[in-house]
């Protein structure tokens, strides 16, 4: 086929950062995951790669927003 070439080592992967389809914490996952040697090393990787440092964080978020809340509601009260 005229003008196609084989992709480079890591594209598909910068390709889905570029366009938002996944963040940087995924992304290294998926590096972490094919270097990974050991089943707990991909375990890790894999949790990483499926977002799960970004589910932790807005968990976070979402915690904070109600303590503040909260915290809000206590010093109107008061």
């Amino acid at each position: 086929m005229a003008g196609a070439r084989l992709s480079d080592p890591g594209e598909f992967t910068r390709r889905a950062f570029e366009n938002g389809r996944i963040d940087l914490t995924e992304a290294e996952g998926l590096a972490d995951l094919i270097e990974a040697e050991t089943e707990s090393q991909r375990k890790a990787a894999l949790a990483l790669a499926e977002g799960g440092l970004r589910k932790q964080i807005q968990q976070w978020q979402e915690e904070l927003l109600s303590l503040s809340a909260r915290a809000e509601r206590g010093i109107d009260y008061d």
